[in-house]
């Protein structure tokens, strides 16, 4: 069992020891071990003589003093305190924990590694440096300033040679360009620039310099057509005609080659020629050269024959003859016919036949194609194809009316033939019976690939 005043030195061992005051009666001694229970006795014993002394004399203090030191330092002997060391500082004693603590000659602090060893608080000052003399420390020192010296003369003497063979560089090379590139570059461009490429809006390097205007250069995609120019003035006329759109189809037949197509042309167009849009039509085919011309000369035939057979329908605005009478009672405009539905686009098959009023001017077969493809979910495709019908469709009867002379303004059909084409006017009743609602009914089927084949086969 460790002894109370060995356990207060351990805890400070790097603490100068300051020794008691004379009066020793108040020190703790152990009591454990011959060495403690002599040094109480005698402490005791000097207590007693000290109190039973009259105090006043220097002599009996200085006695009473160093024999303090001289009991402390037995007590701290025993407990295993090194009074040995240097005056004025007490050594740690040589206990497993204080040797721990000072591993490697340098004080261990509170913090841990993560390997669970305590870190040292100041590293453990170096054994060759306490050893040199101050007049060697000097001599160190100098040659330290010396090479370091030495280093940055090296770097100082690399870096201007570097500087002076790039400088040299530079003005061999402004000599080189001066001398060949300059009389090459007139003599021989393309040697020094390259020969380039004869491609979109640069031509040969090595040729003159010339401009390249807009008809001259390159079109994308390789094309050969003549291009469509339209000046402000002719954009500005064209916006005010009236769109009258007539539907084309194309169904040409030349050699192993068969053309079909559809779509709208605008009959009041004074912009696009009817030859410049074939020429366009049958490139964006890429059809050999031979068979191009032959088809571009049939293509606008055709474009021209169906614009020249177009006929508009008219819609004539009149007032009531009687305004007490309703107009349906003298007069009858409504021209309703059925248009019946039969496209193919893809495996989706859409059948179906509606009523259609030909004299009314408020129907739109845009607006109503839009709208039922919106309703079956269908593609745009489709509804290019829907309004297509509905205006091929609504033209035979119309040029039916102009054949006929009929005027268009309210009087009955008088052809016979004409007039059966026409749905029964007027409506007896706003509902259908319900045996033919399923006849106006828009169906889809989706096609197999051998249905799509015997659909293929009955085109040709």
């Amino acid at each position: 069992m460790r002894s109370p005043v060995a356990t207060s030195s351990l805890n400070l061992p790097n603490q100068p020891y300051e020794p008691p005051l004379p009066n020793v009666q108040n020190a703790q001694v152990p009591h454990n071990g011959p060495l403690a229970q002599s040094a109480t006795r005698d402490t005791g014993a000097q207590g007693d003589k000290q109190v039973s002394r009259e105090p006043g004399t220097n002599a009996e203090g200085k006695d009473a003093i160093r024999e303090g030191k001289q009991k402390a330092k037995a007590v701290m002997a025993a407990s295993g305190v090194n009074v040995s060391a240097v005056p004025g500082q007490i050594s740690a004693p040589n206990t497993p924990s204080h040797i721990a603590e000072r591993a490697n000659g340098a004080a261990q602090s509170r913090k841990r590694s993560r390997s669970g060893s305590r870190r040292p608080s100041q590293p453990a000052p170096s054994s060759d440096a306490t050893k040199l003399s101050p007049a060697a420390q000097q001599e160190r020192l100098l040659k330290q300033y010396v090479a370091s010296d030495q280093v940055h003369g090296a770097a100082m003497n690399d870096q201007e040679n570097k500087s002076r063979w790039l400088m040299q560089a530079k003005v061999e090379k402004v000599k080189y360009y001066k001398d060949e590139i300059r009389a090459l570059r007139q003599t021989d461009p393309g040697a020094v620039y390259g020969y380039g490429y004869a491609g979109y809006g640069n031509g040969r390097t090595d040729d003159k310099p010339r401009l390249v205007f807009p008809a001259q250069r390159k079109r994308m995609g390789g094309r050969r057509t003549k291009e469509l120019h339209v000046s402000r003035k002719d954009m500005a006329q064209q916006a005010d005609q009236l769109e009258e759109l007539v539907p084309v189809r194309l169904d040409i037949e030349f050699e192993k080659i068969k053309l079909r197509d559809t779509f709208t042309w605008n009959l009041h167009d004074r912009v696009v020629p009817p030859e410049l849009f074939a020429e366009n039509l049958v490139e964006d085919f890429r059809l050999p050269p031979e068979f191009s011309h032959q088809l571009v000369r049939q293509v606008h035939q055709e474009i021209q024959e169906q614009i020249q057979d177009f006929y508009p329908h008219v819609f004539i605005d009149e007032e009531a003859l009687d305004p007490h009478l309703p107009y349906h009672a003298y007069k009858n405009d409504e021209m309703r016919i059925l248009i019946k539905l039969n496209i193919t686009i893809g495996q989706i098959t859409l059948v179906d036949q509606f009523e259609w009023d030909v004299n009314n001017p408020l129907n739109s077969a845009d607006e109503f194609a839009r709208s039922m493809a919106r309703d079956l979910s269908l593609s745009g495709e489709f509804t290019t194809a829907i309004a297509h019908d509905i205006r091929e469709q609504t033209q035979l009867f119309t040029r039916s009316l102009y054949i006929t002379g009929h005027p268009c303004d309210g009087r009955p059909v008088e052809d016979p033939d004409l007039r059966e084409g026409f749905l029964p006017s007027p409506l007896p009743s706003v509902f259908r019976p319900v045996q033919s609602a399923k006849d106006y009914t828009p169906y889809l089927y989706e096609l197999n690939e051998a249905d799509m084949e015997k659909t293929e086969l009955s085109m040709l």
